[in-house]
């Protein structure tokens, strides 16, 4: 019986940015989970900088391995670092729709798996088949992963997909820091035979003053508004 090839990891130049860049971001997940642990957007933070941390890892074990090491090993974790960057547009399409509360679109059963639906696919397409990935190459920095000839087709639509995300979450963000964030709720309430559509209104935010997360009836009758707190 014969051992395996032996694999060994050197701390090559390379690898010092993505390791630094791992550290920081596990000690922000850590940090913005720990401080309210069941809230919605602070778990969304979470996976964001798991994905980060994934890919950091990805890249450092990339460029660490020392000279010599098999093809095979070397693709699998180029593979392993594209399919951890296609999870960060996934996680960002979940913190924005959490942060800075969570959508009612969010709360649906399907939502969460049709936001990680494409996910999915981008990672079947990476690590099942040659279309996005076809071998390993080196750059100034390490080996890398060596694109296939049918990359560019498929590039545009993962960088749309990128920005959207991007974007979305750059859209709540921009409402959270708005000085004010008023939501009102529609609910369906059984009276006596029949039901009625009641309005619940709940101040979200509210800059320089303290409030109740919680939703209050609205009544509204001739024209007038009335928020029954008690």
């Amino acid at each position: 019986m014969t051992a395996g090839p032996s694999i060994a990891f050197v701390l090559a130049p390379g690898a010092i940015l993505p390791i630094a860049a791992l550290l920081v971001s596990a000690f922000l997940g850590a940090y913005v989970f720990g401080v309210n642990p069941r809230g919605s957007a602070n778990r969304s933070v979470l996976l964001v900088m798991l994905a980060f941390v994934l890919w950091d890892l990805g890249e450092s074990v990339q460029r660490s391995f020392a000279t010599g090491v098999s093809p095979d090993v070397l693709l699998f974790w180029a593979r392993f670092t594209w399919v951890a960057i296609a999870l960060v547009p996934a996680t960002l399409y979940h913190l924005a729709l959490t942060y800075p509360t969570k959508s009612d679109w969010i709360r649906r059963p399907w939502a969460v798996a049709l936001v990680y639906a494409p996910f999915v696919a981008w990672a079947y397409l990476i690590s099942m088949t040659g279309l996005i990935i076809d071998g390993v190459s080196s750059n100034a920095f390490g080996p890398s992963a060596h694109v296939a000839p049918t990359y560019p087709y498929f590039a545009p639509v993962f960088g749309l997909w990128m920005f959207f995300g991007v974007a979305l979450f750059v859209r709540s963000y921009w409402r959270f820091l708005s000085d004010t964030i008023i939501h009102l709720r529609l609910r369906e309430v059984d009276v006596g035979m029949s039901t009625s559509v009641r309005r619940y209104i709940g101040v979200v935010k509210m800059r320089g003053a303290e409030h109740d997360l919680d939703y209050f009836p609205l009544l509204v009758e001739h024209g007038n508004f009335e928020i029954v707190s008690e």
